[in-house]
């Protein structure tokens, strides 16, 4: 990422914190939008980051294991921690327990990234340990399909596939991908955001509508608006239009000191905060209702942030970090040892 993309980093940072608040019940009646942003900045990050590389002969498994890496390891502790409130759940509900059987289930679908399309006796998601990770799942699929198409991807059939995607979205009447009943209308959702980021991405290459520039606090006044509006779905293409222009001026805003700080350290935590904060909702709301603070629900909310960014931070630091680092390094080893044995066995 570089520095002229650090605006995008705190968009998505306050976008990961709009769908906690939304998921608290206290406002940003929009935050189910944070998921549409979150592809569309993926497929314009990925474009840029990767485009080059995969028409210069970079492999599809390379590509795929560089995704691998980047998303993986976070998706294994949310994974856990969704496990930890429902064994916490047994603990304090044994007569409204549920099976060790149904819990292994879940959590080995969970862990392979796979969707539960009938649901569990517990919740009615396709991920029902960790409702968030059903984007996760459309994330990878999208990234696949990226790492497999690249090549053929012109700006009139990347304009199409988005226009697909549309149009997918309102045939169906609602954005979905998170239920049994709506799973695979998650495809057309992250086809149109992913690739409207793709295509956001060869306009920005562009310079199409250079004049368009943001700053930073503008450009989060404007999220955290875009946000909070209930947007109905024969509105989602004017949310979508909303979005790219958003996306295409912060692209090309920049930022230095305190808000250069703020913005990364904003899009460094907008991972952990999207995937750990509905577990820990579970305990602060556990807590809350202990100390009989279960009414405040603002108090609540805001704890709940604060109290996953802290946590955020921790797995950030602690393991995601440092298990991304390892991950990469084991791989150049690999690479290396293969292209040394290939050598070796020319020279035979």
């Amino acid at each position: 990422m570089n520095r002229h993309f650090l605006i995008l980093d705190g968009l998505r940072g306050i976008a990961a914190v709009s769908v906690l608040v939304y998921h608290g019940g206290v406002g940003m009646k929009g935050g189910f939008l944070a998921v549409d942003l979150f592809f569309v900045l993926s497929g314009f990050v990925l474009a840029y980051s990767y485009s080059g590389r995969l028409a210069a002969g970079m492999t599809f498994w390379s590509f795929s294991l560089q995704r691998f890496i980047r998303l993986y390891p976070l998706t294994v502790v949310g994974t856990l921690a969704g496990l930890l409130t429902l064994l916490a759940h047994n603990l304090s509900h044994v007569e409204d327990s549920y099976s060790l059987g149904e819990l292994s289930r879940l959590t080995g679908l969970s862990l392979l990234v796979a969707p539960s399309l009938s649901g569990s006796s517990f919740a009615h998601e396709v991920f029902p340990l960790n409702t968030v990770l059903w984007s996760l799942f459309f994330e990878w699929t999208v990234n696949i399909a990226f790492g497999v198409i690249h090549g053929a991807l012109t700006t009139k059939r990347t304009f199409a596939l988005c226009m697909f995607g549309l149009a997918g979205v309102l045939l169906s009447g609602e954005l979905g991908g998170n239920m049994p009943q709506n799973f695979w209308s998650g495809f057309p959702r992250v086809t149109f955001g992913f690739f409207g980021g793709v295509l956001l991405h060869d306009l920005w290459r562009g310079q199409t509508a250079a004049w368009m520039r943001l700053g930073f606090w503008p450009a989060a006044g404007a999220i955290l608006l875009l946000l909070s509006v209930d947007w109905p779905i024969w509105a989602f293409p004017l949310a979508g239009i909303l979005i790219a222009a958003l996306i295409l001026s912060s692209a090309r805003g920049q930022v230095t000191g305190i808000e250069a700080i703020l913005c990364a350290q904003l899009g460094a935590l907008s991972y952990p905060i999207y995937v750990l904060h509905r577990p820990v909702q579970y305990f602060v709301d556990a807590a809350m209702k202990r100390i009989g603070l279960a009414d405040w629900s603002r108090l609540d909310v805001a704890t709940a942030a604060l109290v996953t960014s802290l946590v955020g931070f921790g797995v950030l630091r602690a393991y995601d970090e440092p298990v991304r680092a390892w991950l990469s390094a084991a791989t150049r080893a690999t690479a290396d040892r293969r292209r040394m044995f290939a050598s070796r066995q020319l020279d035979q």
